[in-house]
């Protein structure tokens, strides 16, 4: 018989909310307006300060939008711009090596 690692089927489902986190929801539900509910009540009242709106609205949009992830596209482009510099830099470094071989065998062929 196996003793420990991964069984299939063993541990609390996924997706499911623990006993202590049920129990919190339930005592904010139970409370009255929960913190969300008050973001939006406050972000929709014209009769407030533009500024405090605003400041609602920003809290609240973390809590119902998704964040914008980078385009993959653009980091393949980032990357093939970091090959072509990578590329150019190592051209220049080879240049710069053959032009100092040169100057050396010159000094070598002036000295002669």
């Amino acid at each position: 018989m196996p003793k420990g690692g991964k069984r299939n089927g063993a541990g609390r489902p996924k997706g499911s909310i623990s006993l202590s986190t049920r129990a919190i929801m339930e005592s904010a539900a139970s409370g009255g307006e929960l913190p969300i509910a008050y973001m939006l009540r406050v972000m929709r009242d014209e009769k407030l300060p533009g500024i405090r709106r605003d400041r609602m609205a920003r809290a609240a949009a973390s809590y119902l939008h998704a964040k914008v992830l980078a385009d993959p596209l653009d980091e393949e482009d980032a990357a093939a711009e970091d090959a072509a510099e990578a590329a150019a830099l190592a051209d220049a470094a080879d240049a710069a090596k053959d032009a100092e071989a040169a100057e050396v065998a010159q000094e070598g062929a002036d000295n002669t």
